[in-house]
């Protein structure tokens, strides 16, 4: 015999509501809340029976039921003769649905659902069970609110077989850990669930009330098992966070390539794992280990501002690496501890820029570079056109590794309590074995690796470890009901080209083709949940028609939302042209940016090609039609024509600039001319707004939203895909 009391507990008469139910239990109550697609969680119930005599009702299989929920599917078994599966789907935001099959004692039912939930206090809930059946066929509709607080929760729930006698239910959580539902009709029948969460565990129990049909009040206990970590009775024992700083970290990860190197890490997953520390009160402090990271200065500026903030929760840093360069040695200077190998090296000679001028190769191949710019410091072609460095040049480049190198000694210097002529100093001297640098002050203690577990335990008795692979896996339960509000991260990463965004097949770096950039730009501004946008940009430029295609669609889109740009490494040329447009300009000390100017060129392969015997002849109608042709520079005229479209294009460069800064024409022009800056050079010439990376923007996309929180939308993903690849070959056998 099936226990019906079982199955009556699950269904209608345990506090489960059409309109909150959300976890695995949904196939339960109404399917459609597996549309929330939590992370794996599993009840055990067991039915111990009449609280009278506490005896077990047959034998001991039909006494115990599962729920099992993972992802959007659900499974549950309450018995020998009753299994259940279900799938839930979100239709829009706040809509869901939901079906699920049942079957019972041989024979199959249907039911489907449909949760509506417009606001985060309040959620509608509508269920059709045993669709089609003739004899149980029966709807179920609720409604749940939330008087301004996700730990109490009102509920009313209409059975069509029972219209006049609603269920009208309650559950709290009065203290974090402590769950309390329960559900009454008014004819007196009532149910009761208790129960304390401890983390990812939580155990209970459900008393029922007896019926006509049942005198005695029963009775039945439950376990439940979460992926997703719950409010918790019990503080969790504090613990450190072991983070792994290896391989590359740059903005964004790379489509496949033959040659290309990966990025191991985003720099967003990097400052992610920080924040989720910081916010994290179980985690007292990170053991950083820096294995020789590839990262760019700015990077490493964004992660050593993200690690003050987590110091100043009053949580502790101790940075552990075995080889340092500057960049690295600037970085673990955050730490309040700096620990390397007793074998290891800490080099620290300073900064240094290097040019490589290619016109001497080119002249013995035959080959010149013609071009044309506007802006003196518009450097870009010289590498191909001289011999040295151009006086211009010279005073940029001098300049950044001024700015670098005041910053890297200052930092440094007060971080490690050293006088700036100190650590200049032992920057002079440059290169230390690991026991010198400890004798010189750089470091405080060696150990190896493997030593650092137990050293640990001994200084942090009570402290348990977790890696960052473990803690970025853990998940929190949203208890809220409605869709966080979104705030789009869009990459505009690599060189500015027309057409899509790809992956270089050879060596694997990223460009950022217009058409790509222009349908995320697009699709987020539609997208009435997106609240805010973001673009991150590692760019030095490139096409200016593109650059202005993906410039129109920031154009618009800042008329309906807020635009802020983050600057990550480099952001130069039509980098900062599709930044100007920004409500907002955040940008990193070492950022290079500017580079507000223009040029036009092409290579004369005419001499090569006379070395070589090749003979070439043209024919032409109209006098410039081989204006662009590699036989031959541009003449006199072509120069006057091109360097009047150059300048026009400069203008409307500067006067955009003028318009969206709020700054003068002739300023810009003083501060453009091609020329680069720092950011911290960029903000004093007004260029940028803000010092700050990618989380400070996202914190300002959060106030300019008026939200607390939200989910974050990265795009566009660039992959070169095999059908682009197939399409690439194709092509080349036209």
């Amino acid at each position: 015999m099936i226990p019906l009391f079982l199955i009556s507990l699950l269904v209608s008469s345990t506090p489960l509501s059409v309109a909150t139910t959300d976890d695995a239990l949904a196939l339960m109550a109404n399917p459609a809340g597996l549309a929330t697609n939590r992370n794996i969680n599993l009840y055990y119930l067991y039915n111990f029976g009449s609280t009278d005599t506490l005896t077990k009702r047959g034998d001991f299989w039909h006494n115990q039921s599962f729920a099992l929920q993972a992802g959007n599917l659900g499974i549950s078994y309450l018995d020998m003769t009753d299994f259940r599966i279900g799938v839930g789907t979100k239709l829009t935001d706040g809509i869901s649905f939901g079906t699920a099959y049942r079957r019972v004692h041989g024979r199959s039912f249907w039911d489907a659902g449909i949760l509506i939930r417009p606001h985060q206090y309040i959620s509608f809930g509508a269920v059709m069970q045993s669709i089609g059946h003739q004899v149980r066929n029966q709807y179920i509709t609720g409604i749940g609110i939330r008087p301004l607080t996700n730990r109490l929760t009102l509920t009313c729930d209409f059975y069509s077989d029972d219209w006049k006698n609603p269920r009208i239910g309650l559950e709290t959580e009065p203290i974090n850990g402590v769950e309390i539902k329960g559900k009454i009709t008014p004819d007196g029948v009532y149910s009761i669930q208790a129960g304390i969460n401890l983390d990812k565990i939580s155990i209970g129990s459900i008393l029922n009330s007896a019926t006509e049909k049942n005198s005695s009040k029963r009775w039945a206990g439950y376990l439940r098992l979460s992926g997703e970590r719950r409010r918790s009775l019990i503080k969790p024992a504090p613990r450190f966070l072991e983070m792994n700083l290896t391989g590359t970290i740059a903005d964004q990860k790379t489509g496949f390539s033959l040659f290309g190197g990966s990025v191991d890490y985003t720099t967003y997953q990097v400052l992610n794992t920080i924040q989720k520390a910081k916010q994290d009160k179980s985690i007292k402090g990170i053991v950083l280990k820096l294995n020789n990271p590839n990262m760019s200065f700015a990077v490493a500026q964004e992660i050593k501002s993200a690690l003050h903030d987590f110091k100043k929760e009053n949580k502790e840093l101790i940075v552990y690496a075995p080889n340092m360069g500057i960049i690295d040695y600037y970085l673990a200077c955050s730490g309040d501890q700096i620990i390397s190998h007793p074998l290891g090296e800490t080099h620290i000679p300073g900064i240094t820029s290097r040019s490589m001028f290619l016109k001497g190769s080119l002249d013995k191949l035959g080959l010149e570079f013609d071009y044309e710019r506007i802006g003196k410091h518009k450097n870009a072609p010289e590498m191909l056109t001289q011999d040295t460095m151009s006086l211009a040049t010279r005073e940029v480049i001098n300049s950044i590794l001024d700015d670098y190198y005041e910053h890297i000694t200052n930092t440094i210097a007060e971080e490690r309590n050293f006088t700036k002529e100190q650590i200049i100093e032992k920057i002079n001297y440059g290169f230390y074995l690991a026991k010198q640098a400890r004798q010189h002050g750089l470091l405080d203690d060696l150990y190896y690796e493997d030593e650092l577990d137990s050293i640990f335990k001994a200084k942090y008795k009570g402290f348990a470890k977790i890696t960052d692979t473990r803690f970025n896996r853990q998940k929190d339960y949203e208890y809220d009901w409605s869709d966080l509000p979104v705030v789009a991260v869009i990459y505009a990463n690599g060189e500015i080209t027309q057409g899509e965004s790809r992956t270089d097949f050879l060596m694997g770096g990223n460009t950022c083709g217009a058409n790509t950039m222009v349908r995320a730009i697009r699709q987020a501004r539609k997208d009435k949940n997106t609240k805010a946008v973001i673009l991150r940009i590692d760019s030095p430029g490139g096409d200016g028609f593109a650059s202005d295609l993906i410039f129109r669609e920031l154009e618009l889109t800042r008329k309906d939302k807020p635009v802020i740009v983050s600057m990550g490494s480099l952001s130069a040329s039509g980098g900062y042209y599709i930044a100007m447009v920004a409500d907002k300009i955040f940008v990193s000390p070492a950022t290079i940016t500017g580079s507000i100017g223009v040029f036009a060129a092409k290579l004369v392969t005419r001499d090569m090609y006379e070395k070589l015997g090749i003979k070439t002849e043209t024919l032409k109608r109209g006098e410039r039609a081989d204006a662009y042709s590699s036989d031959r520079t541009f003449t006199d005229s072509e120069r006057e024509i091109l360097q009047n479209q150059l300048q026009e294009f400069y203008d409307q460069f500067i006067d955009k600039v003028a318009q969206y800064r709020n700054l003068t024409v002739e300023y810009v022009d003083s501060v453009g001319q091609g020329r680069i800056w720092t950011g911290n050079q960029a903000q004093q010439n007004l260029l940028v707004d803000s010092i700050g990376g990618l989380l400070n923007a996202i914190d300002y996309a959060k106030e300019k939203a008026q939200v607390k929180k939200v989910k974050l939308e990265f795009g566009p993903v660039s992959r070169m895909g095999f059908k682009k690849i197939l399409a690439s070959i194709m092509k080349i056998y036209e």
